[in-house]
């Protein structure tokens, strides 16, 4: 990562601003802080240094100037978290430049379970810059525990960090619980956790706030044992965009992505190589809402059903929206690209979906206009309606019901020379193409 520049902003002209140095000065980072004062930069040199540090609720600057990847704070054995905030740090509190490892948690207050290995951020918002928060672990949030959390995170690495409390311990990278934070620019990697949402759990209670924004992130090769391989939403209202979901796994359901019992949605972002132990290989979606804007979701596995996206209606109903997006070449034995159970429905407009096995979409959707589907990404296959890769009876009766002009509102699929109506002249067409799809 690139070293920091510090730029020291003097807030009034009677305020003044000290640099403390360590080791030079100051031997420990904590002896620093100790001394600090609103306003004051504790720069570190790059090294090793073995310690906790608490901000004290300080509004300071905590920097490594030569960067996290020669400067390192390493708790190992030291029995907490590596950073801790808890004195209603906010924003003007900075923690940049540093590799953060080795710690395992603080008690919370509350719950008395330990929180937040790296970073615990609790009633409290300081702003992380360009870390490395790497090798951590607790009984919740390995990476960082955030709680009514309202910063800023920027350019973190959250990098084989574990949550290790019984079946419903989460986000062995970053816990955001009752927060609407900004982070940008984050990369989410090999974090793993007992419970759902390996990389990134977002959840409120029911009265809560969580609108939290996501940009320009990437969650890659983390794992969950039950569901949300790198992301589980609870309650939470987040938006992702542009971010990337590559190769995370889930054993049950949801392979990068998991919601459950609230709203959030995904804008320009995309879902590769994700993959689920039962169904929803990129998302789950369960008794909630999402809504997708110009996202990709390609090549992603389930073994039953919903290797794209699985629309789970339970306890309330499940509904998806989709627009401008590409559902392609992804494999389940049902519902390569949706699959729809209960209380469920999607939404869709302006989506390409392709390559998506026999059944590419199980359960009810709408359709919204100007979609494709086919069988192949490569090959269209004129008169195959159903996108099953074969052009039969099945198609004939997709046809014949869809008989007539085409209504301008849904995609009108049976119109197979574009003309505008479903007549004699499509049906020609798809005699002409009988049989297996080349």
């Amino acid at each position: 990562m690139k070293n920091l520049c510090l730029t020291v902003l003097l807030f009034g002209a009677s305020v003044h601003a000290d640099i403390l140095q360590v080791p030079t000065q100051y031997k420990t980072i904590q002896l620093a802080i100790d001394s600090a004062t609103t306003g004051d930069a504790v720069h570190i040199s790059s090294g090793t240094y073995y310690e906790k540090i608490d901000l004290l609720g300080k509004a300071i600057q905590v920097i490594g100037i030569d960067g996290p990847d020669v400067t390192t704070v390493d708790a190992s054995g030291l029995n907490g978290s590596v950073v801790t905030c808890m004195q209603n740090e906010g924003p003007n509190t900075i923690i940049a430049g540093l590799t953060l490892t080795g710690g395992t948690g603080t008690v919370h207050p509350v719950w008395k379970t330990l929180q937040g290995g790296g970073v615990i951020a609790y009633l409290a918002s300081p702003t992380i810059q360009n870390c490395i928060i790497l090798e951590n672990q607790a009984e919740f949030a390995g990476g960082m525990w955030a709680q009514e959390y309202t910063g800023s995170i920027q350019n973190v690495i959250f990098k084989s960090n574990e949550a290790t409390y019984p079946v419903t311990g989460a986000s062995g990278g970053l816990y955001l619980w009752n927060s609407t934070a900004l982070v940008t620019d984050c990369t989410f990697e090999t974090n793993t956790c007992i419970g759902a949402g390996a990389a990134l759990k977002c959840k409120t209670s029911p009265t809560g706030l969580g609108g939290s924004l996501f940009r320009d992130c990437t969650f890659s090769q983390n794992q969950a044992p039950t569901s949300g391989g790198a992301v589980f939403v609870h309650r939470a209202t987040p938006t992702f965009e542009s971010c990337s979901f590559n190769n995370n796994n889930a054993d049950e359901a949801g392979g990068a992505f998991s919601i459950f019992a609230t709203q959030a949605s995904l804008i320009n972002c995309t879902f590769t190589n994700n993959s689920s132990g039962i169904y929803g290989g990129a998302i789950r979606v369960l008794s909630a809402g999402l809504i997708l804007e110009n996202c990709s979701l390609i090549t992603n596995t389930a073994p039953q059903y919903g290797a794209g996206i699985a629309v789970i209606g339970e306890s309330n109903a499940a509904t998806c929206t989709l627009s401008g997006c590409a559902i392609q070449d992804n494999t389940s034995d049902l519902g390569g690209a949706l699959f729809h159970v209960g209380i469920a429905s999607s939404d869709i407009d302006s989506t390409i979906i392709c390559g998506n096995g026999s059944d590419p979409i199980v359960g009810e959707w709408v359709d919204l206009g100007g979609n494709t589907l086919a069988s192949s990404c490569t090959n269209f296959c004129s008169g195959d309606i159903d996108a099953d890769g074969r052009v039969n009876v099945s198609d004939i009766l997709d046809l014949i019901a869809d008989f007539g002009p085409c209504n301008g509102i849904d995609s009108c699929f049976s119109d197979l020379n574009d003309d505008g109506e479903v007549n004699v002249s499509d049906i020609l067409i798809l005699i002409g193409n009988w049989g297996e799809c080349q």
